[in-house]
């Protein structure tokens, strides 16, 4: 990890008098939404910044709470373009979460809760593979992939994302390299069928307002998210409204349409017999 040459305290003090005036600074929920560990609901222009914006060559230093390990965001990112180069260099962070989107850059350094996010994004790539690849309907990538839509003016790694044929073969989406000629595969650019979010206590805000928004910005067909947190899961997927997702409401036995996968699902768990919890996804 690049650390500030010659006195570091200095260097970290230095560089922190360069942030913008509204740099961590404490920004008001919108009328009617208490930030909380809950899912809110989601209504129109509800989208505001949970990081400060970075000043122009600038280096900023990062903890959490959760994790004392430090994120350093080199001087000169200042643009989607200069994220992404960032983003493929040796010096970006292999752990935790960093993100882009509208010109600010979004930093979770917590770790995943065994049961109610890892278990549970392992279990549901399982789960949703056979509908999905099996059923030849696209390809569906798990967490780590960057996703890039330029006119929405995003760059982030969603817990999962499905790209289906039709909208290969349309256009909508591609898979490119982040250097040309590179034969490497890196980014997936444009307007995924799916995108997926699973809900973790310092990912609330981000998941359910931020990208919330981004993601109908960037032409994304269906917004799922799942939050398996409390005595319930709570599921949701999301179609495109006229000027928003829109939630589909569960039938009556609690399944949740997706028109991308022409199918309905219902998340459920049970308890192992090493008392972790196991995840299915049904699908009919």
């Amino acid at each position: 990890m690049p650390t500030p040459t010659n006195d570091s305290w200095r260097s970290l003090v230095d560089s922190l008098t360069r942030f913008s005036d509204d740099f961590m600074e404490e920004r008001r929920q919108p009328a009617g939404q208490e930030r909380s560990d809950s899912i809110p609901e989601i209504a129109s222009g509800q989208a505001s910044a949970i990081s400060g914006k970075i000043a122009p060559m600038t280096t900023a230093f990062f903890a959490t709470p959760d994790s004392p390990d430090v994120v350093v965001i080199p001087a000169g990112i200042t643009d989607l373009r200069s994220f992404r180069d960032w983003t493929h260099s040796d010096d970006f962070p292999r752990q935790g979460s960093v993100s882009y989107v509208a010109g600010e850059i979004i930093v979770d350094m917590s770790p995943e809760e065994i049961d109610t996010h890892n278990r549970l994004k392992g279990q549901l790539y399982m789960e949703l593979f056979p509908f999905v690849e099996d059923a030849g309907v696209g390809d569906l990538f798990t967490d780590g992939m960057m996703f890039v839509n330029e006119a929405a003016d995003v760059s982030t790694e969603p817990d999962g994302i499905v790209c289906t044929r039709e909208g290969l073969d349309a256009g909508r989406v591609a898979y490119r390299e982040h250097s040309e000629g590179s034969g490497r595969l890196v980014e997936i650019v444009g307007s995924p069928d799916i995108v997926i979010e699973v809900i973790s206590r310092s990912s609330v805000h981000k998941d359910t307002v931020v990208l919330f928004e981004s993601y109908f910005a960037a032409g994304v067909r269906e917004y799922w998210w799942i939050d398996a947190r409390g005595e319930t899961i709570e599921f949701r997927i999301h179609r495109r409204g006229d000027h928003e997702f829109v939630a589909n409401e569960p039938d009556a036995e609690g399944y949740v349409r997706s028109d991308v996968l022409a199918r309905n699902f219902l998340p459920t768990r049970h308890r192992t017999p090493t008392g972790r919890w196991r995840y299915r996804l049904l699908g009919r």
